[in-house]
């Protein structure tokens, strides 16, 4: 009977308070952020399945950095920034950078991003709408890269918000509705690659 190939990444660490998981490659660089308490494979593998496909489609080094519970946004954001920037460093040349955030992950993503211009897209998966808008609200107008697309689904609680989005004042920030996904988008992995054909690698 063949045996059936496990997926993987090329190397997980840990850096200050986080897990990472590492596929490397050399024409570009996907951060992925994951919900608060999630780890770096994702349920069913999900994140794994997305970064391997980065990379196997466009040659894309990926890092999958968990994201903690506690509201340490800023910091989280700075310290997985930091393996970007290295790696990028270390690679000699400006490839670019897109960013996938998972809800919590998409929050951080949503406040923070404006700050770090290596990152010319920006694909945000059900973020928490009711948790300090005037926040994502600020960091999404501050937004200077290429695209921000916002995805909610429908089951997910955010969704019901989701129009406030309209309140944004930049052209580059986008909304999507998905139909008939649960908020982490578990069991849907092929999903999420769908998406982000559509809103990072087109």
């Amino acid at each position: 009977m063949k045996k059936v190939q496990m997926l993987s990444y090329d190397e997980a660490f840990h850096y200050q308070e986080m897990d990472v998981g590492a596929i490397y490659g050399e024409h570009g660089i996907l951060l992925i952020k994951t919900g608060a308490g999630g780890s770096i494979r994702g349920r069913g593998d999900k994140y794994l399945h997305l970064v391997r496909h980065a990379q196997e489609m466009y040659g894309f080094a990926a890092f999958t950095v968990t994201t903690g519970s506690m509201p340490q946004v800023e910091t989280e954001m700075k310290q997985a920034m930091e393996i970007v920037s290295r790696y990028r460093t270390y690679l000699g040349r400006d490839v670019p950078v897109y960013f996938f955030g998972m809800s919590k992950g998409a929050f951080e993503g949503a406040v923070c991003l404006y700050r770090y211009d290596i990152v010319s897209r920006a694909l945000l998966i059900n973020m928490p709408l009711m948790i300090n808008w005037h926040k994502s609200k600020a960091g999404f107008e501050q937004f200077t890269g290429e695209s921000i697309t916002t995805v909610f689904s429908t089951r997910d609680p955010s969704y019901r918000y989701s129009e406030i989005m309209q309140c944004v004042k930049n052209d580059r920030v986008q909304l999507y509705i998905d139909k008939d996904k649960n908020h982490s988008y578990d069991g849907a992995e092929a999903k999420l690659i769908e998406l982000s054909e559509r809103f990072l690698f087109y």
